[in-house]
Protein backbone atom coordinates (compact mmCIF):
# COMPACT_ATOMS: atom_id res chain seq x y z
CA UNK A 1 0.00 0.00 0.00
CA UNK A 2 1.41 3.47 -0.87
CA UNK A 3 1.63 5.76 2.25
CA UNK A 4 2.03 9.14 2.87
CA UNK A 5 5.17 11.28 4.67
CA UNK A 6 3.24 10.38 8.26
CA UNK A 7 3.09 6.86 7.19
CA UNK A 8 -0.78 7.18 6.52
CA UNK A 9 -2.46 5.08 3.47
CA UNK A 10 -2.84 7.14 0.85
CA UNK A 11 -5.80 7.50 -1.38
CA UNK A 12 -5.07 6.61 -5.07
CA UNK A 13 -6.40 7.98 -7.84
CA UNK A 14 -7.40 5.93 -11.15
CA UNK A 15 -8.83 7.30 -14.58
CA UNK A 16 -10.74 4.96 -16.88
CA UNK A 17 -11.57 6.38 -20.30
CA UNK A 18 -13.86 3.89 -21.52
CA UNK A 19 -15.69 4.08 -25.27
CA UNK A 20 -19.20 2.85 -23.23
CA UNK A 21 -20.70 2.83 -19.84
CA UNK A 22 -20.49 -0.49 -19.37
CA UNK A 23 -17.06 -2.03 -20.13
CA UNK A 24 -16.71 -5.60 -20.27
CA UNK A 25 -13.20 -5.10 -18.50
CA UNK A 26 -13.58 -2.39 -15.68
CA UNK A 27 -15.26 -4.79 -13.38
CA UNK A 28 -12.35 -7.14 -13.24
CA UNK A 29 -10.06 -4.34 -12.87
CA UNK A 30 -12.10 -3.07 -9.53
CA UNK A 31 -11.96 -6.47 -8.08
CA UNK A 32 -8.21 -7.22 -9.20
CA UNK A 33 -7.26 -3.89 -7.32
CA UNK A 34 -9.40 -5.05 -4.17
CA UNK A 35 -7.84 -8.53 -4.11
CA UNK A 36 -4.65 -6.03 -3.90
CA UNK A 37 -6.00 -3.94 -1.52
CA UNK A 38 -7.16 -0.92 -3.22
CA UNK A 39 -10.70 -0.57 -2.54
CA UNK A 40 -13.18 1.90 -4.11
CA UNK A 41 -13.99 4.26 -1.45
CA UNK A 42 -11.52 3.17 1.28
CA UNK A 43 -8.28 4.23 -0.26
CA UNK A 44 -8.90 4.03 -4.41
CA UNK A 45 -11.12 6.59 -6.17
CA UNK A 46 -12.02 6.12 -9.84
CA UNK A 47 -12.61 8.85 -12.10
CA UNK A 48 -14.93 7.27 -14.87
CA UNK A 49 -15.12 8.96 -18.05
CA UNK A 50 -17.14 7.50 -21.26
CA UNK A 51 -17.40 8.61 -25.13
CA UNK A 52 -20.92 7.02 -24.58
CA UNK A 53 -20.09 5.49 -28.25
CA UNK A 54 -19.01 8.96 -29.49
CA UNK A 55 -15.11 8.80 -30.68
CA UNK A 56 -15.38 12.55 -30.98
CA UNK A 57 -15.36 12.93 -26.83
CA UNK A 58 -12.15 11.09 -26.22
CA UNK A 59 -9.92 13.32 -26.29
CA UNK A 60 -11.44 16.51 -24.24
CA UNK A 61 -12.49 13.17 -21.70
CA UNK A 62 -8.63 12.14 -21.64
CA UNK A 63 -7.64 15.81 -21.22
CA UNK A 64 -10.14 15.85 -18.04
CA UNK A 65 -8.62 12.75 -16.61
CA UNK A 66 -4.95 14.38 -16.79
CA UNK A 67 -6.61 17.73 -15.19
CA UNK A 68 -7.76 15.10 -12.71
CA UNK A 69 -4.43 14.45 -11.49
CA UNK A 70 -4.83 10.24 -11.56
CA UNK A 71 -1.67 8.36 -10.71
CA UNK A 72 -2.93 5.47 -13.23
CA UNK A 73 -5.06 5.91 -16.37
CA UNK A 74 -6.55 2.81 -18.34
CA UNK A 75 -7.82 3.06 -21.59
CA UNK A 76 -10.90 0.08 -21.83
CA UNK A 77 -12.08 -0.65 -24.77
CA UNK A 78 -11.96 1.06 -28.30
CA UNK A 79 -8.90 1.80 -29.64
CA UNK A 80 -9.70 5.63 -29.72
CA UNK A 81 -9.44 6.26 -26.41
CA UNK A 82 -5.65 5.02 -26.31
CA UNK A 83 -4.57 7.45 -29.34
CA UNK A 84 -6.51 10.48 -27.21
CA UNK A 85 -4.49 9.96 -24.20
CA UNK A 86 -1.53 9.21 -26.28
CA UNK A 87 -2.38 12.26 -28.48
CA UNK A 88 -2.83 14.58 -24.89
CA UNK A 89 0.90 13.78 -23.96
CA UNK A 90 -0.24 12.39 -20.89
CA UNK A 91 2.57 12.09 -18.23
CA UNK A 92 0.28 9.96 -16.06
CA UNK A 93 1.26 6.10 -16.48
CA UNK A 94 -1.72 3.97 -19.43
CA UNK A 95 -2.50 1.07 -18.91
CA UNK A 96 -4.21 -0.01 -22.62
CA UNK A 97 -6.72 -2.80 -22.91
CA UNK A 98 -8.11 -1.76 -26.42
CA UNK A 99 -8.97 -3.18 -29.75
CA UNK A 100 -9.63 -2.27 -32.93
CA UNK A 101 -13.03 -1.59 -35.09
Amino acid sequence: MPRSALGQERTIRIGALVGRRNSIFLPGILKRLGELGYVEGRNLVVEYRSADGMPERFLALARELIDAKCDLIFAIGAEQGARALIDAKSPIPVVILANEY
